[in-house]
Parts: C-alpha cells; sequence; structure tokens
C-alpha cells in the first residue's frame, strides 16, 4: 500500500468488474499500488516532493508539529 495525495477527483475501475472506486481531490489515502499507478498515469496525484501545508518538505508523513 502507499499513502497518496489525490489533486482531483478519480475514479479508479476495477479490472474485470463493474465497482468503480471514488478518490476525492484534496485527500491523502493508503491505495495499492495498482490503483497508485493508474491515478499517477492519469496525473491526479501529487508530485512527490510538493510541499505540505506549512510549507516545507520534511520527507515525512503528517503535521510538523
Amino acid at each position: 500500500m502507499a499513502r497518496v495525495t489525490f489533486i482531483r477527483d478519480y475514479d479508479y475501475r476495477l479490472p474485470g468488474k463493474s465497482s468503480t472506486i471514488a478518490y476525492k481531490g484534496g485527500r491523502s489515502y493508503s491505495v495499492p499500488k495498482a490503483h497508485e499507478a493508474a491515478a499517477r498515469a492519469a496525473g491526479a496525484l501529487e508530485e512527490a516532493g510538493a510541499s505540505t501545508e506549512n510549507g516545507t518538505d520534511d520527507g515525512g508523513s503528517g503535521s510538523a508539529d
């Protein structure tokens, strides 16, 4: 599983099924690698190394407090 942040709404359609998983833009999720790869290819994910809310990138996950 990968922790990713979506910059826009994204729907992942499960291969071979009629199910769709909806991810909301502006939110972070733990997603399977296949979902991450598809969302990244669609340009729906925040780029690695993007700034955190406080304007710094500490390389961690979560608040810098």
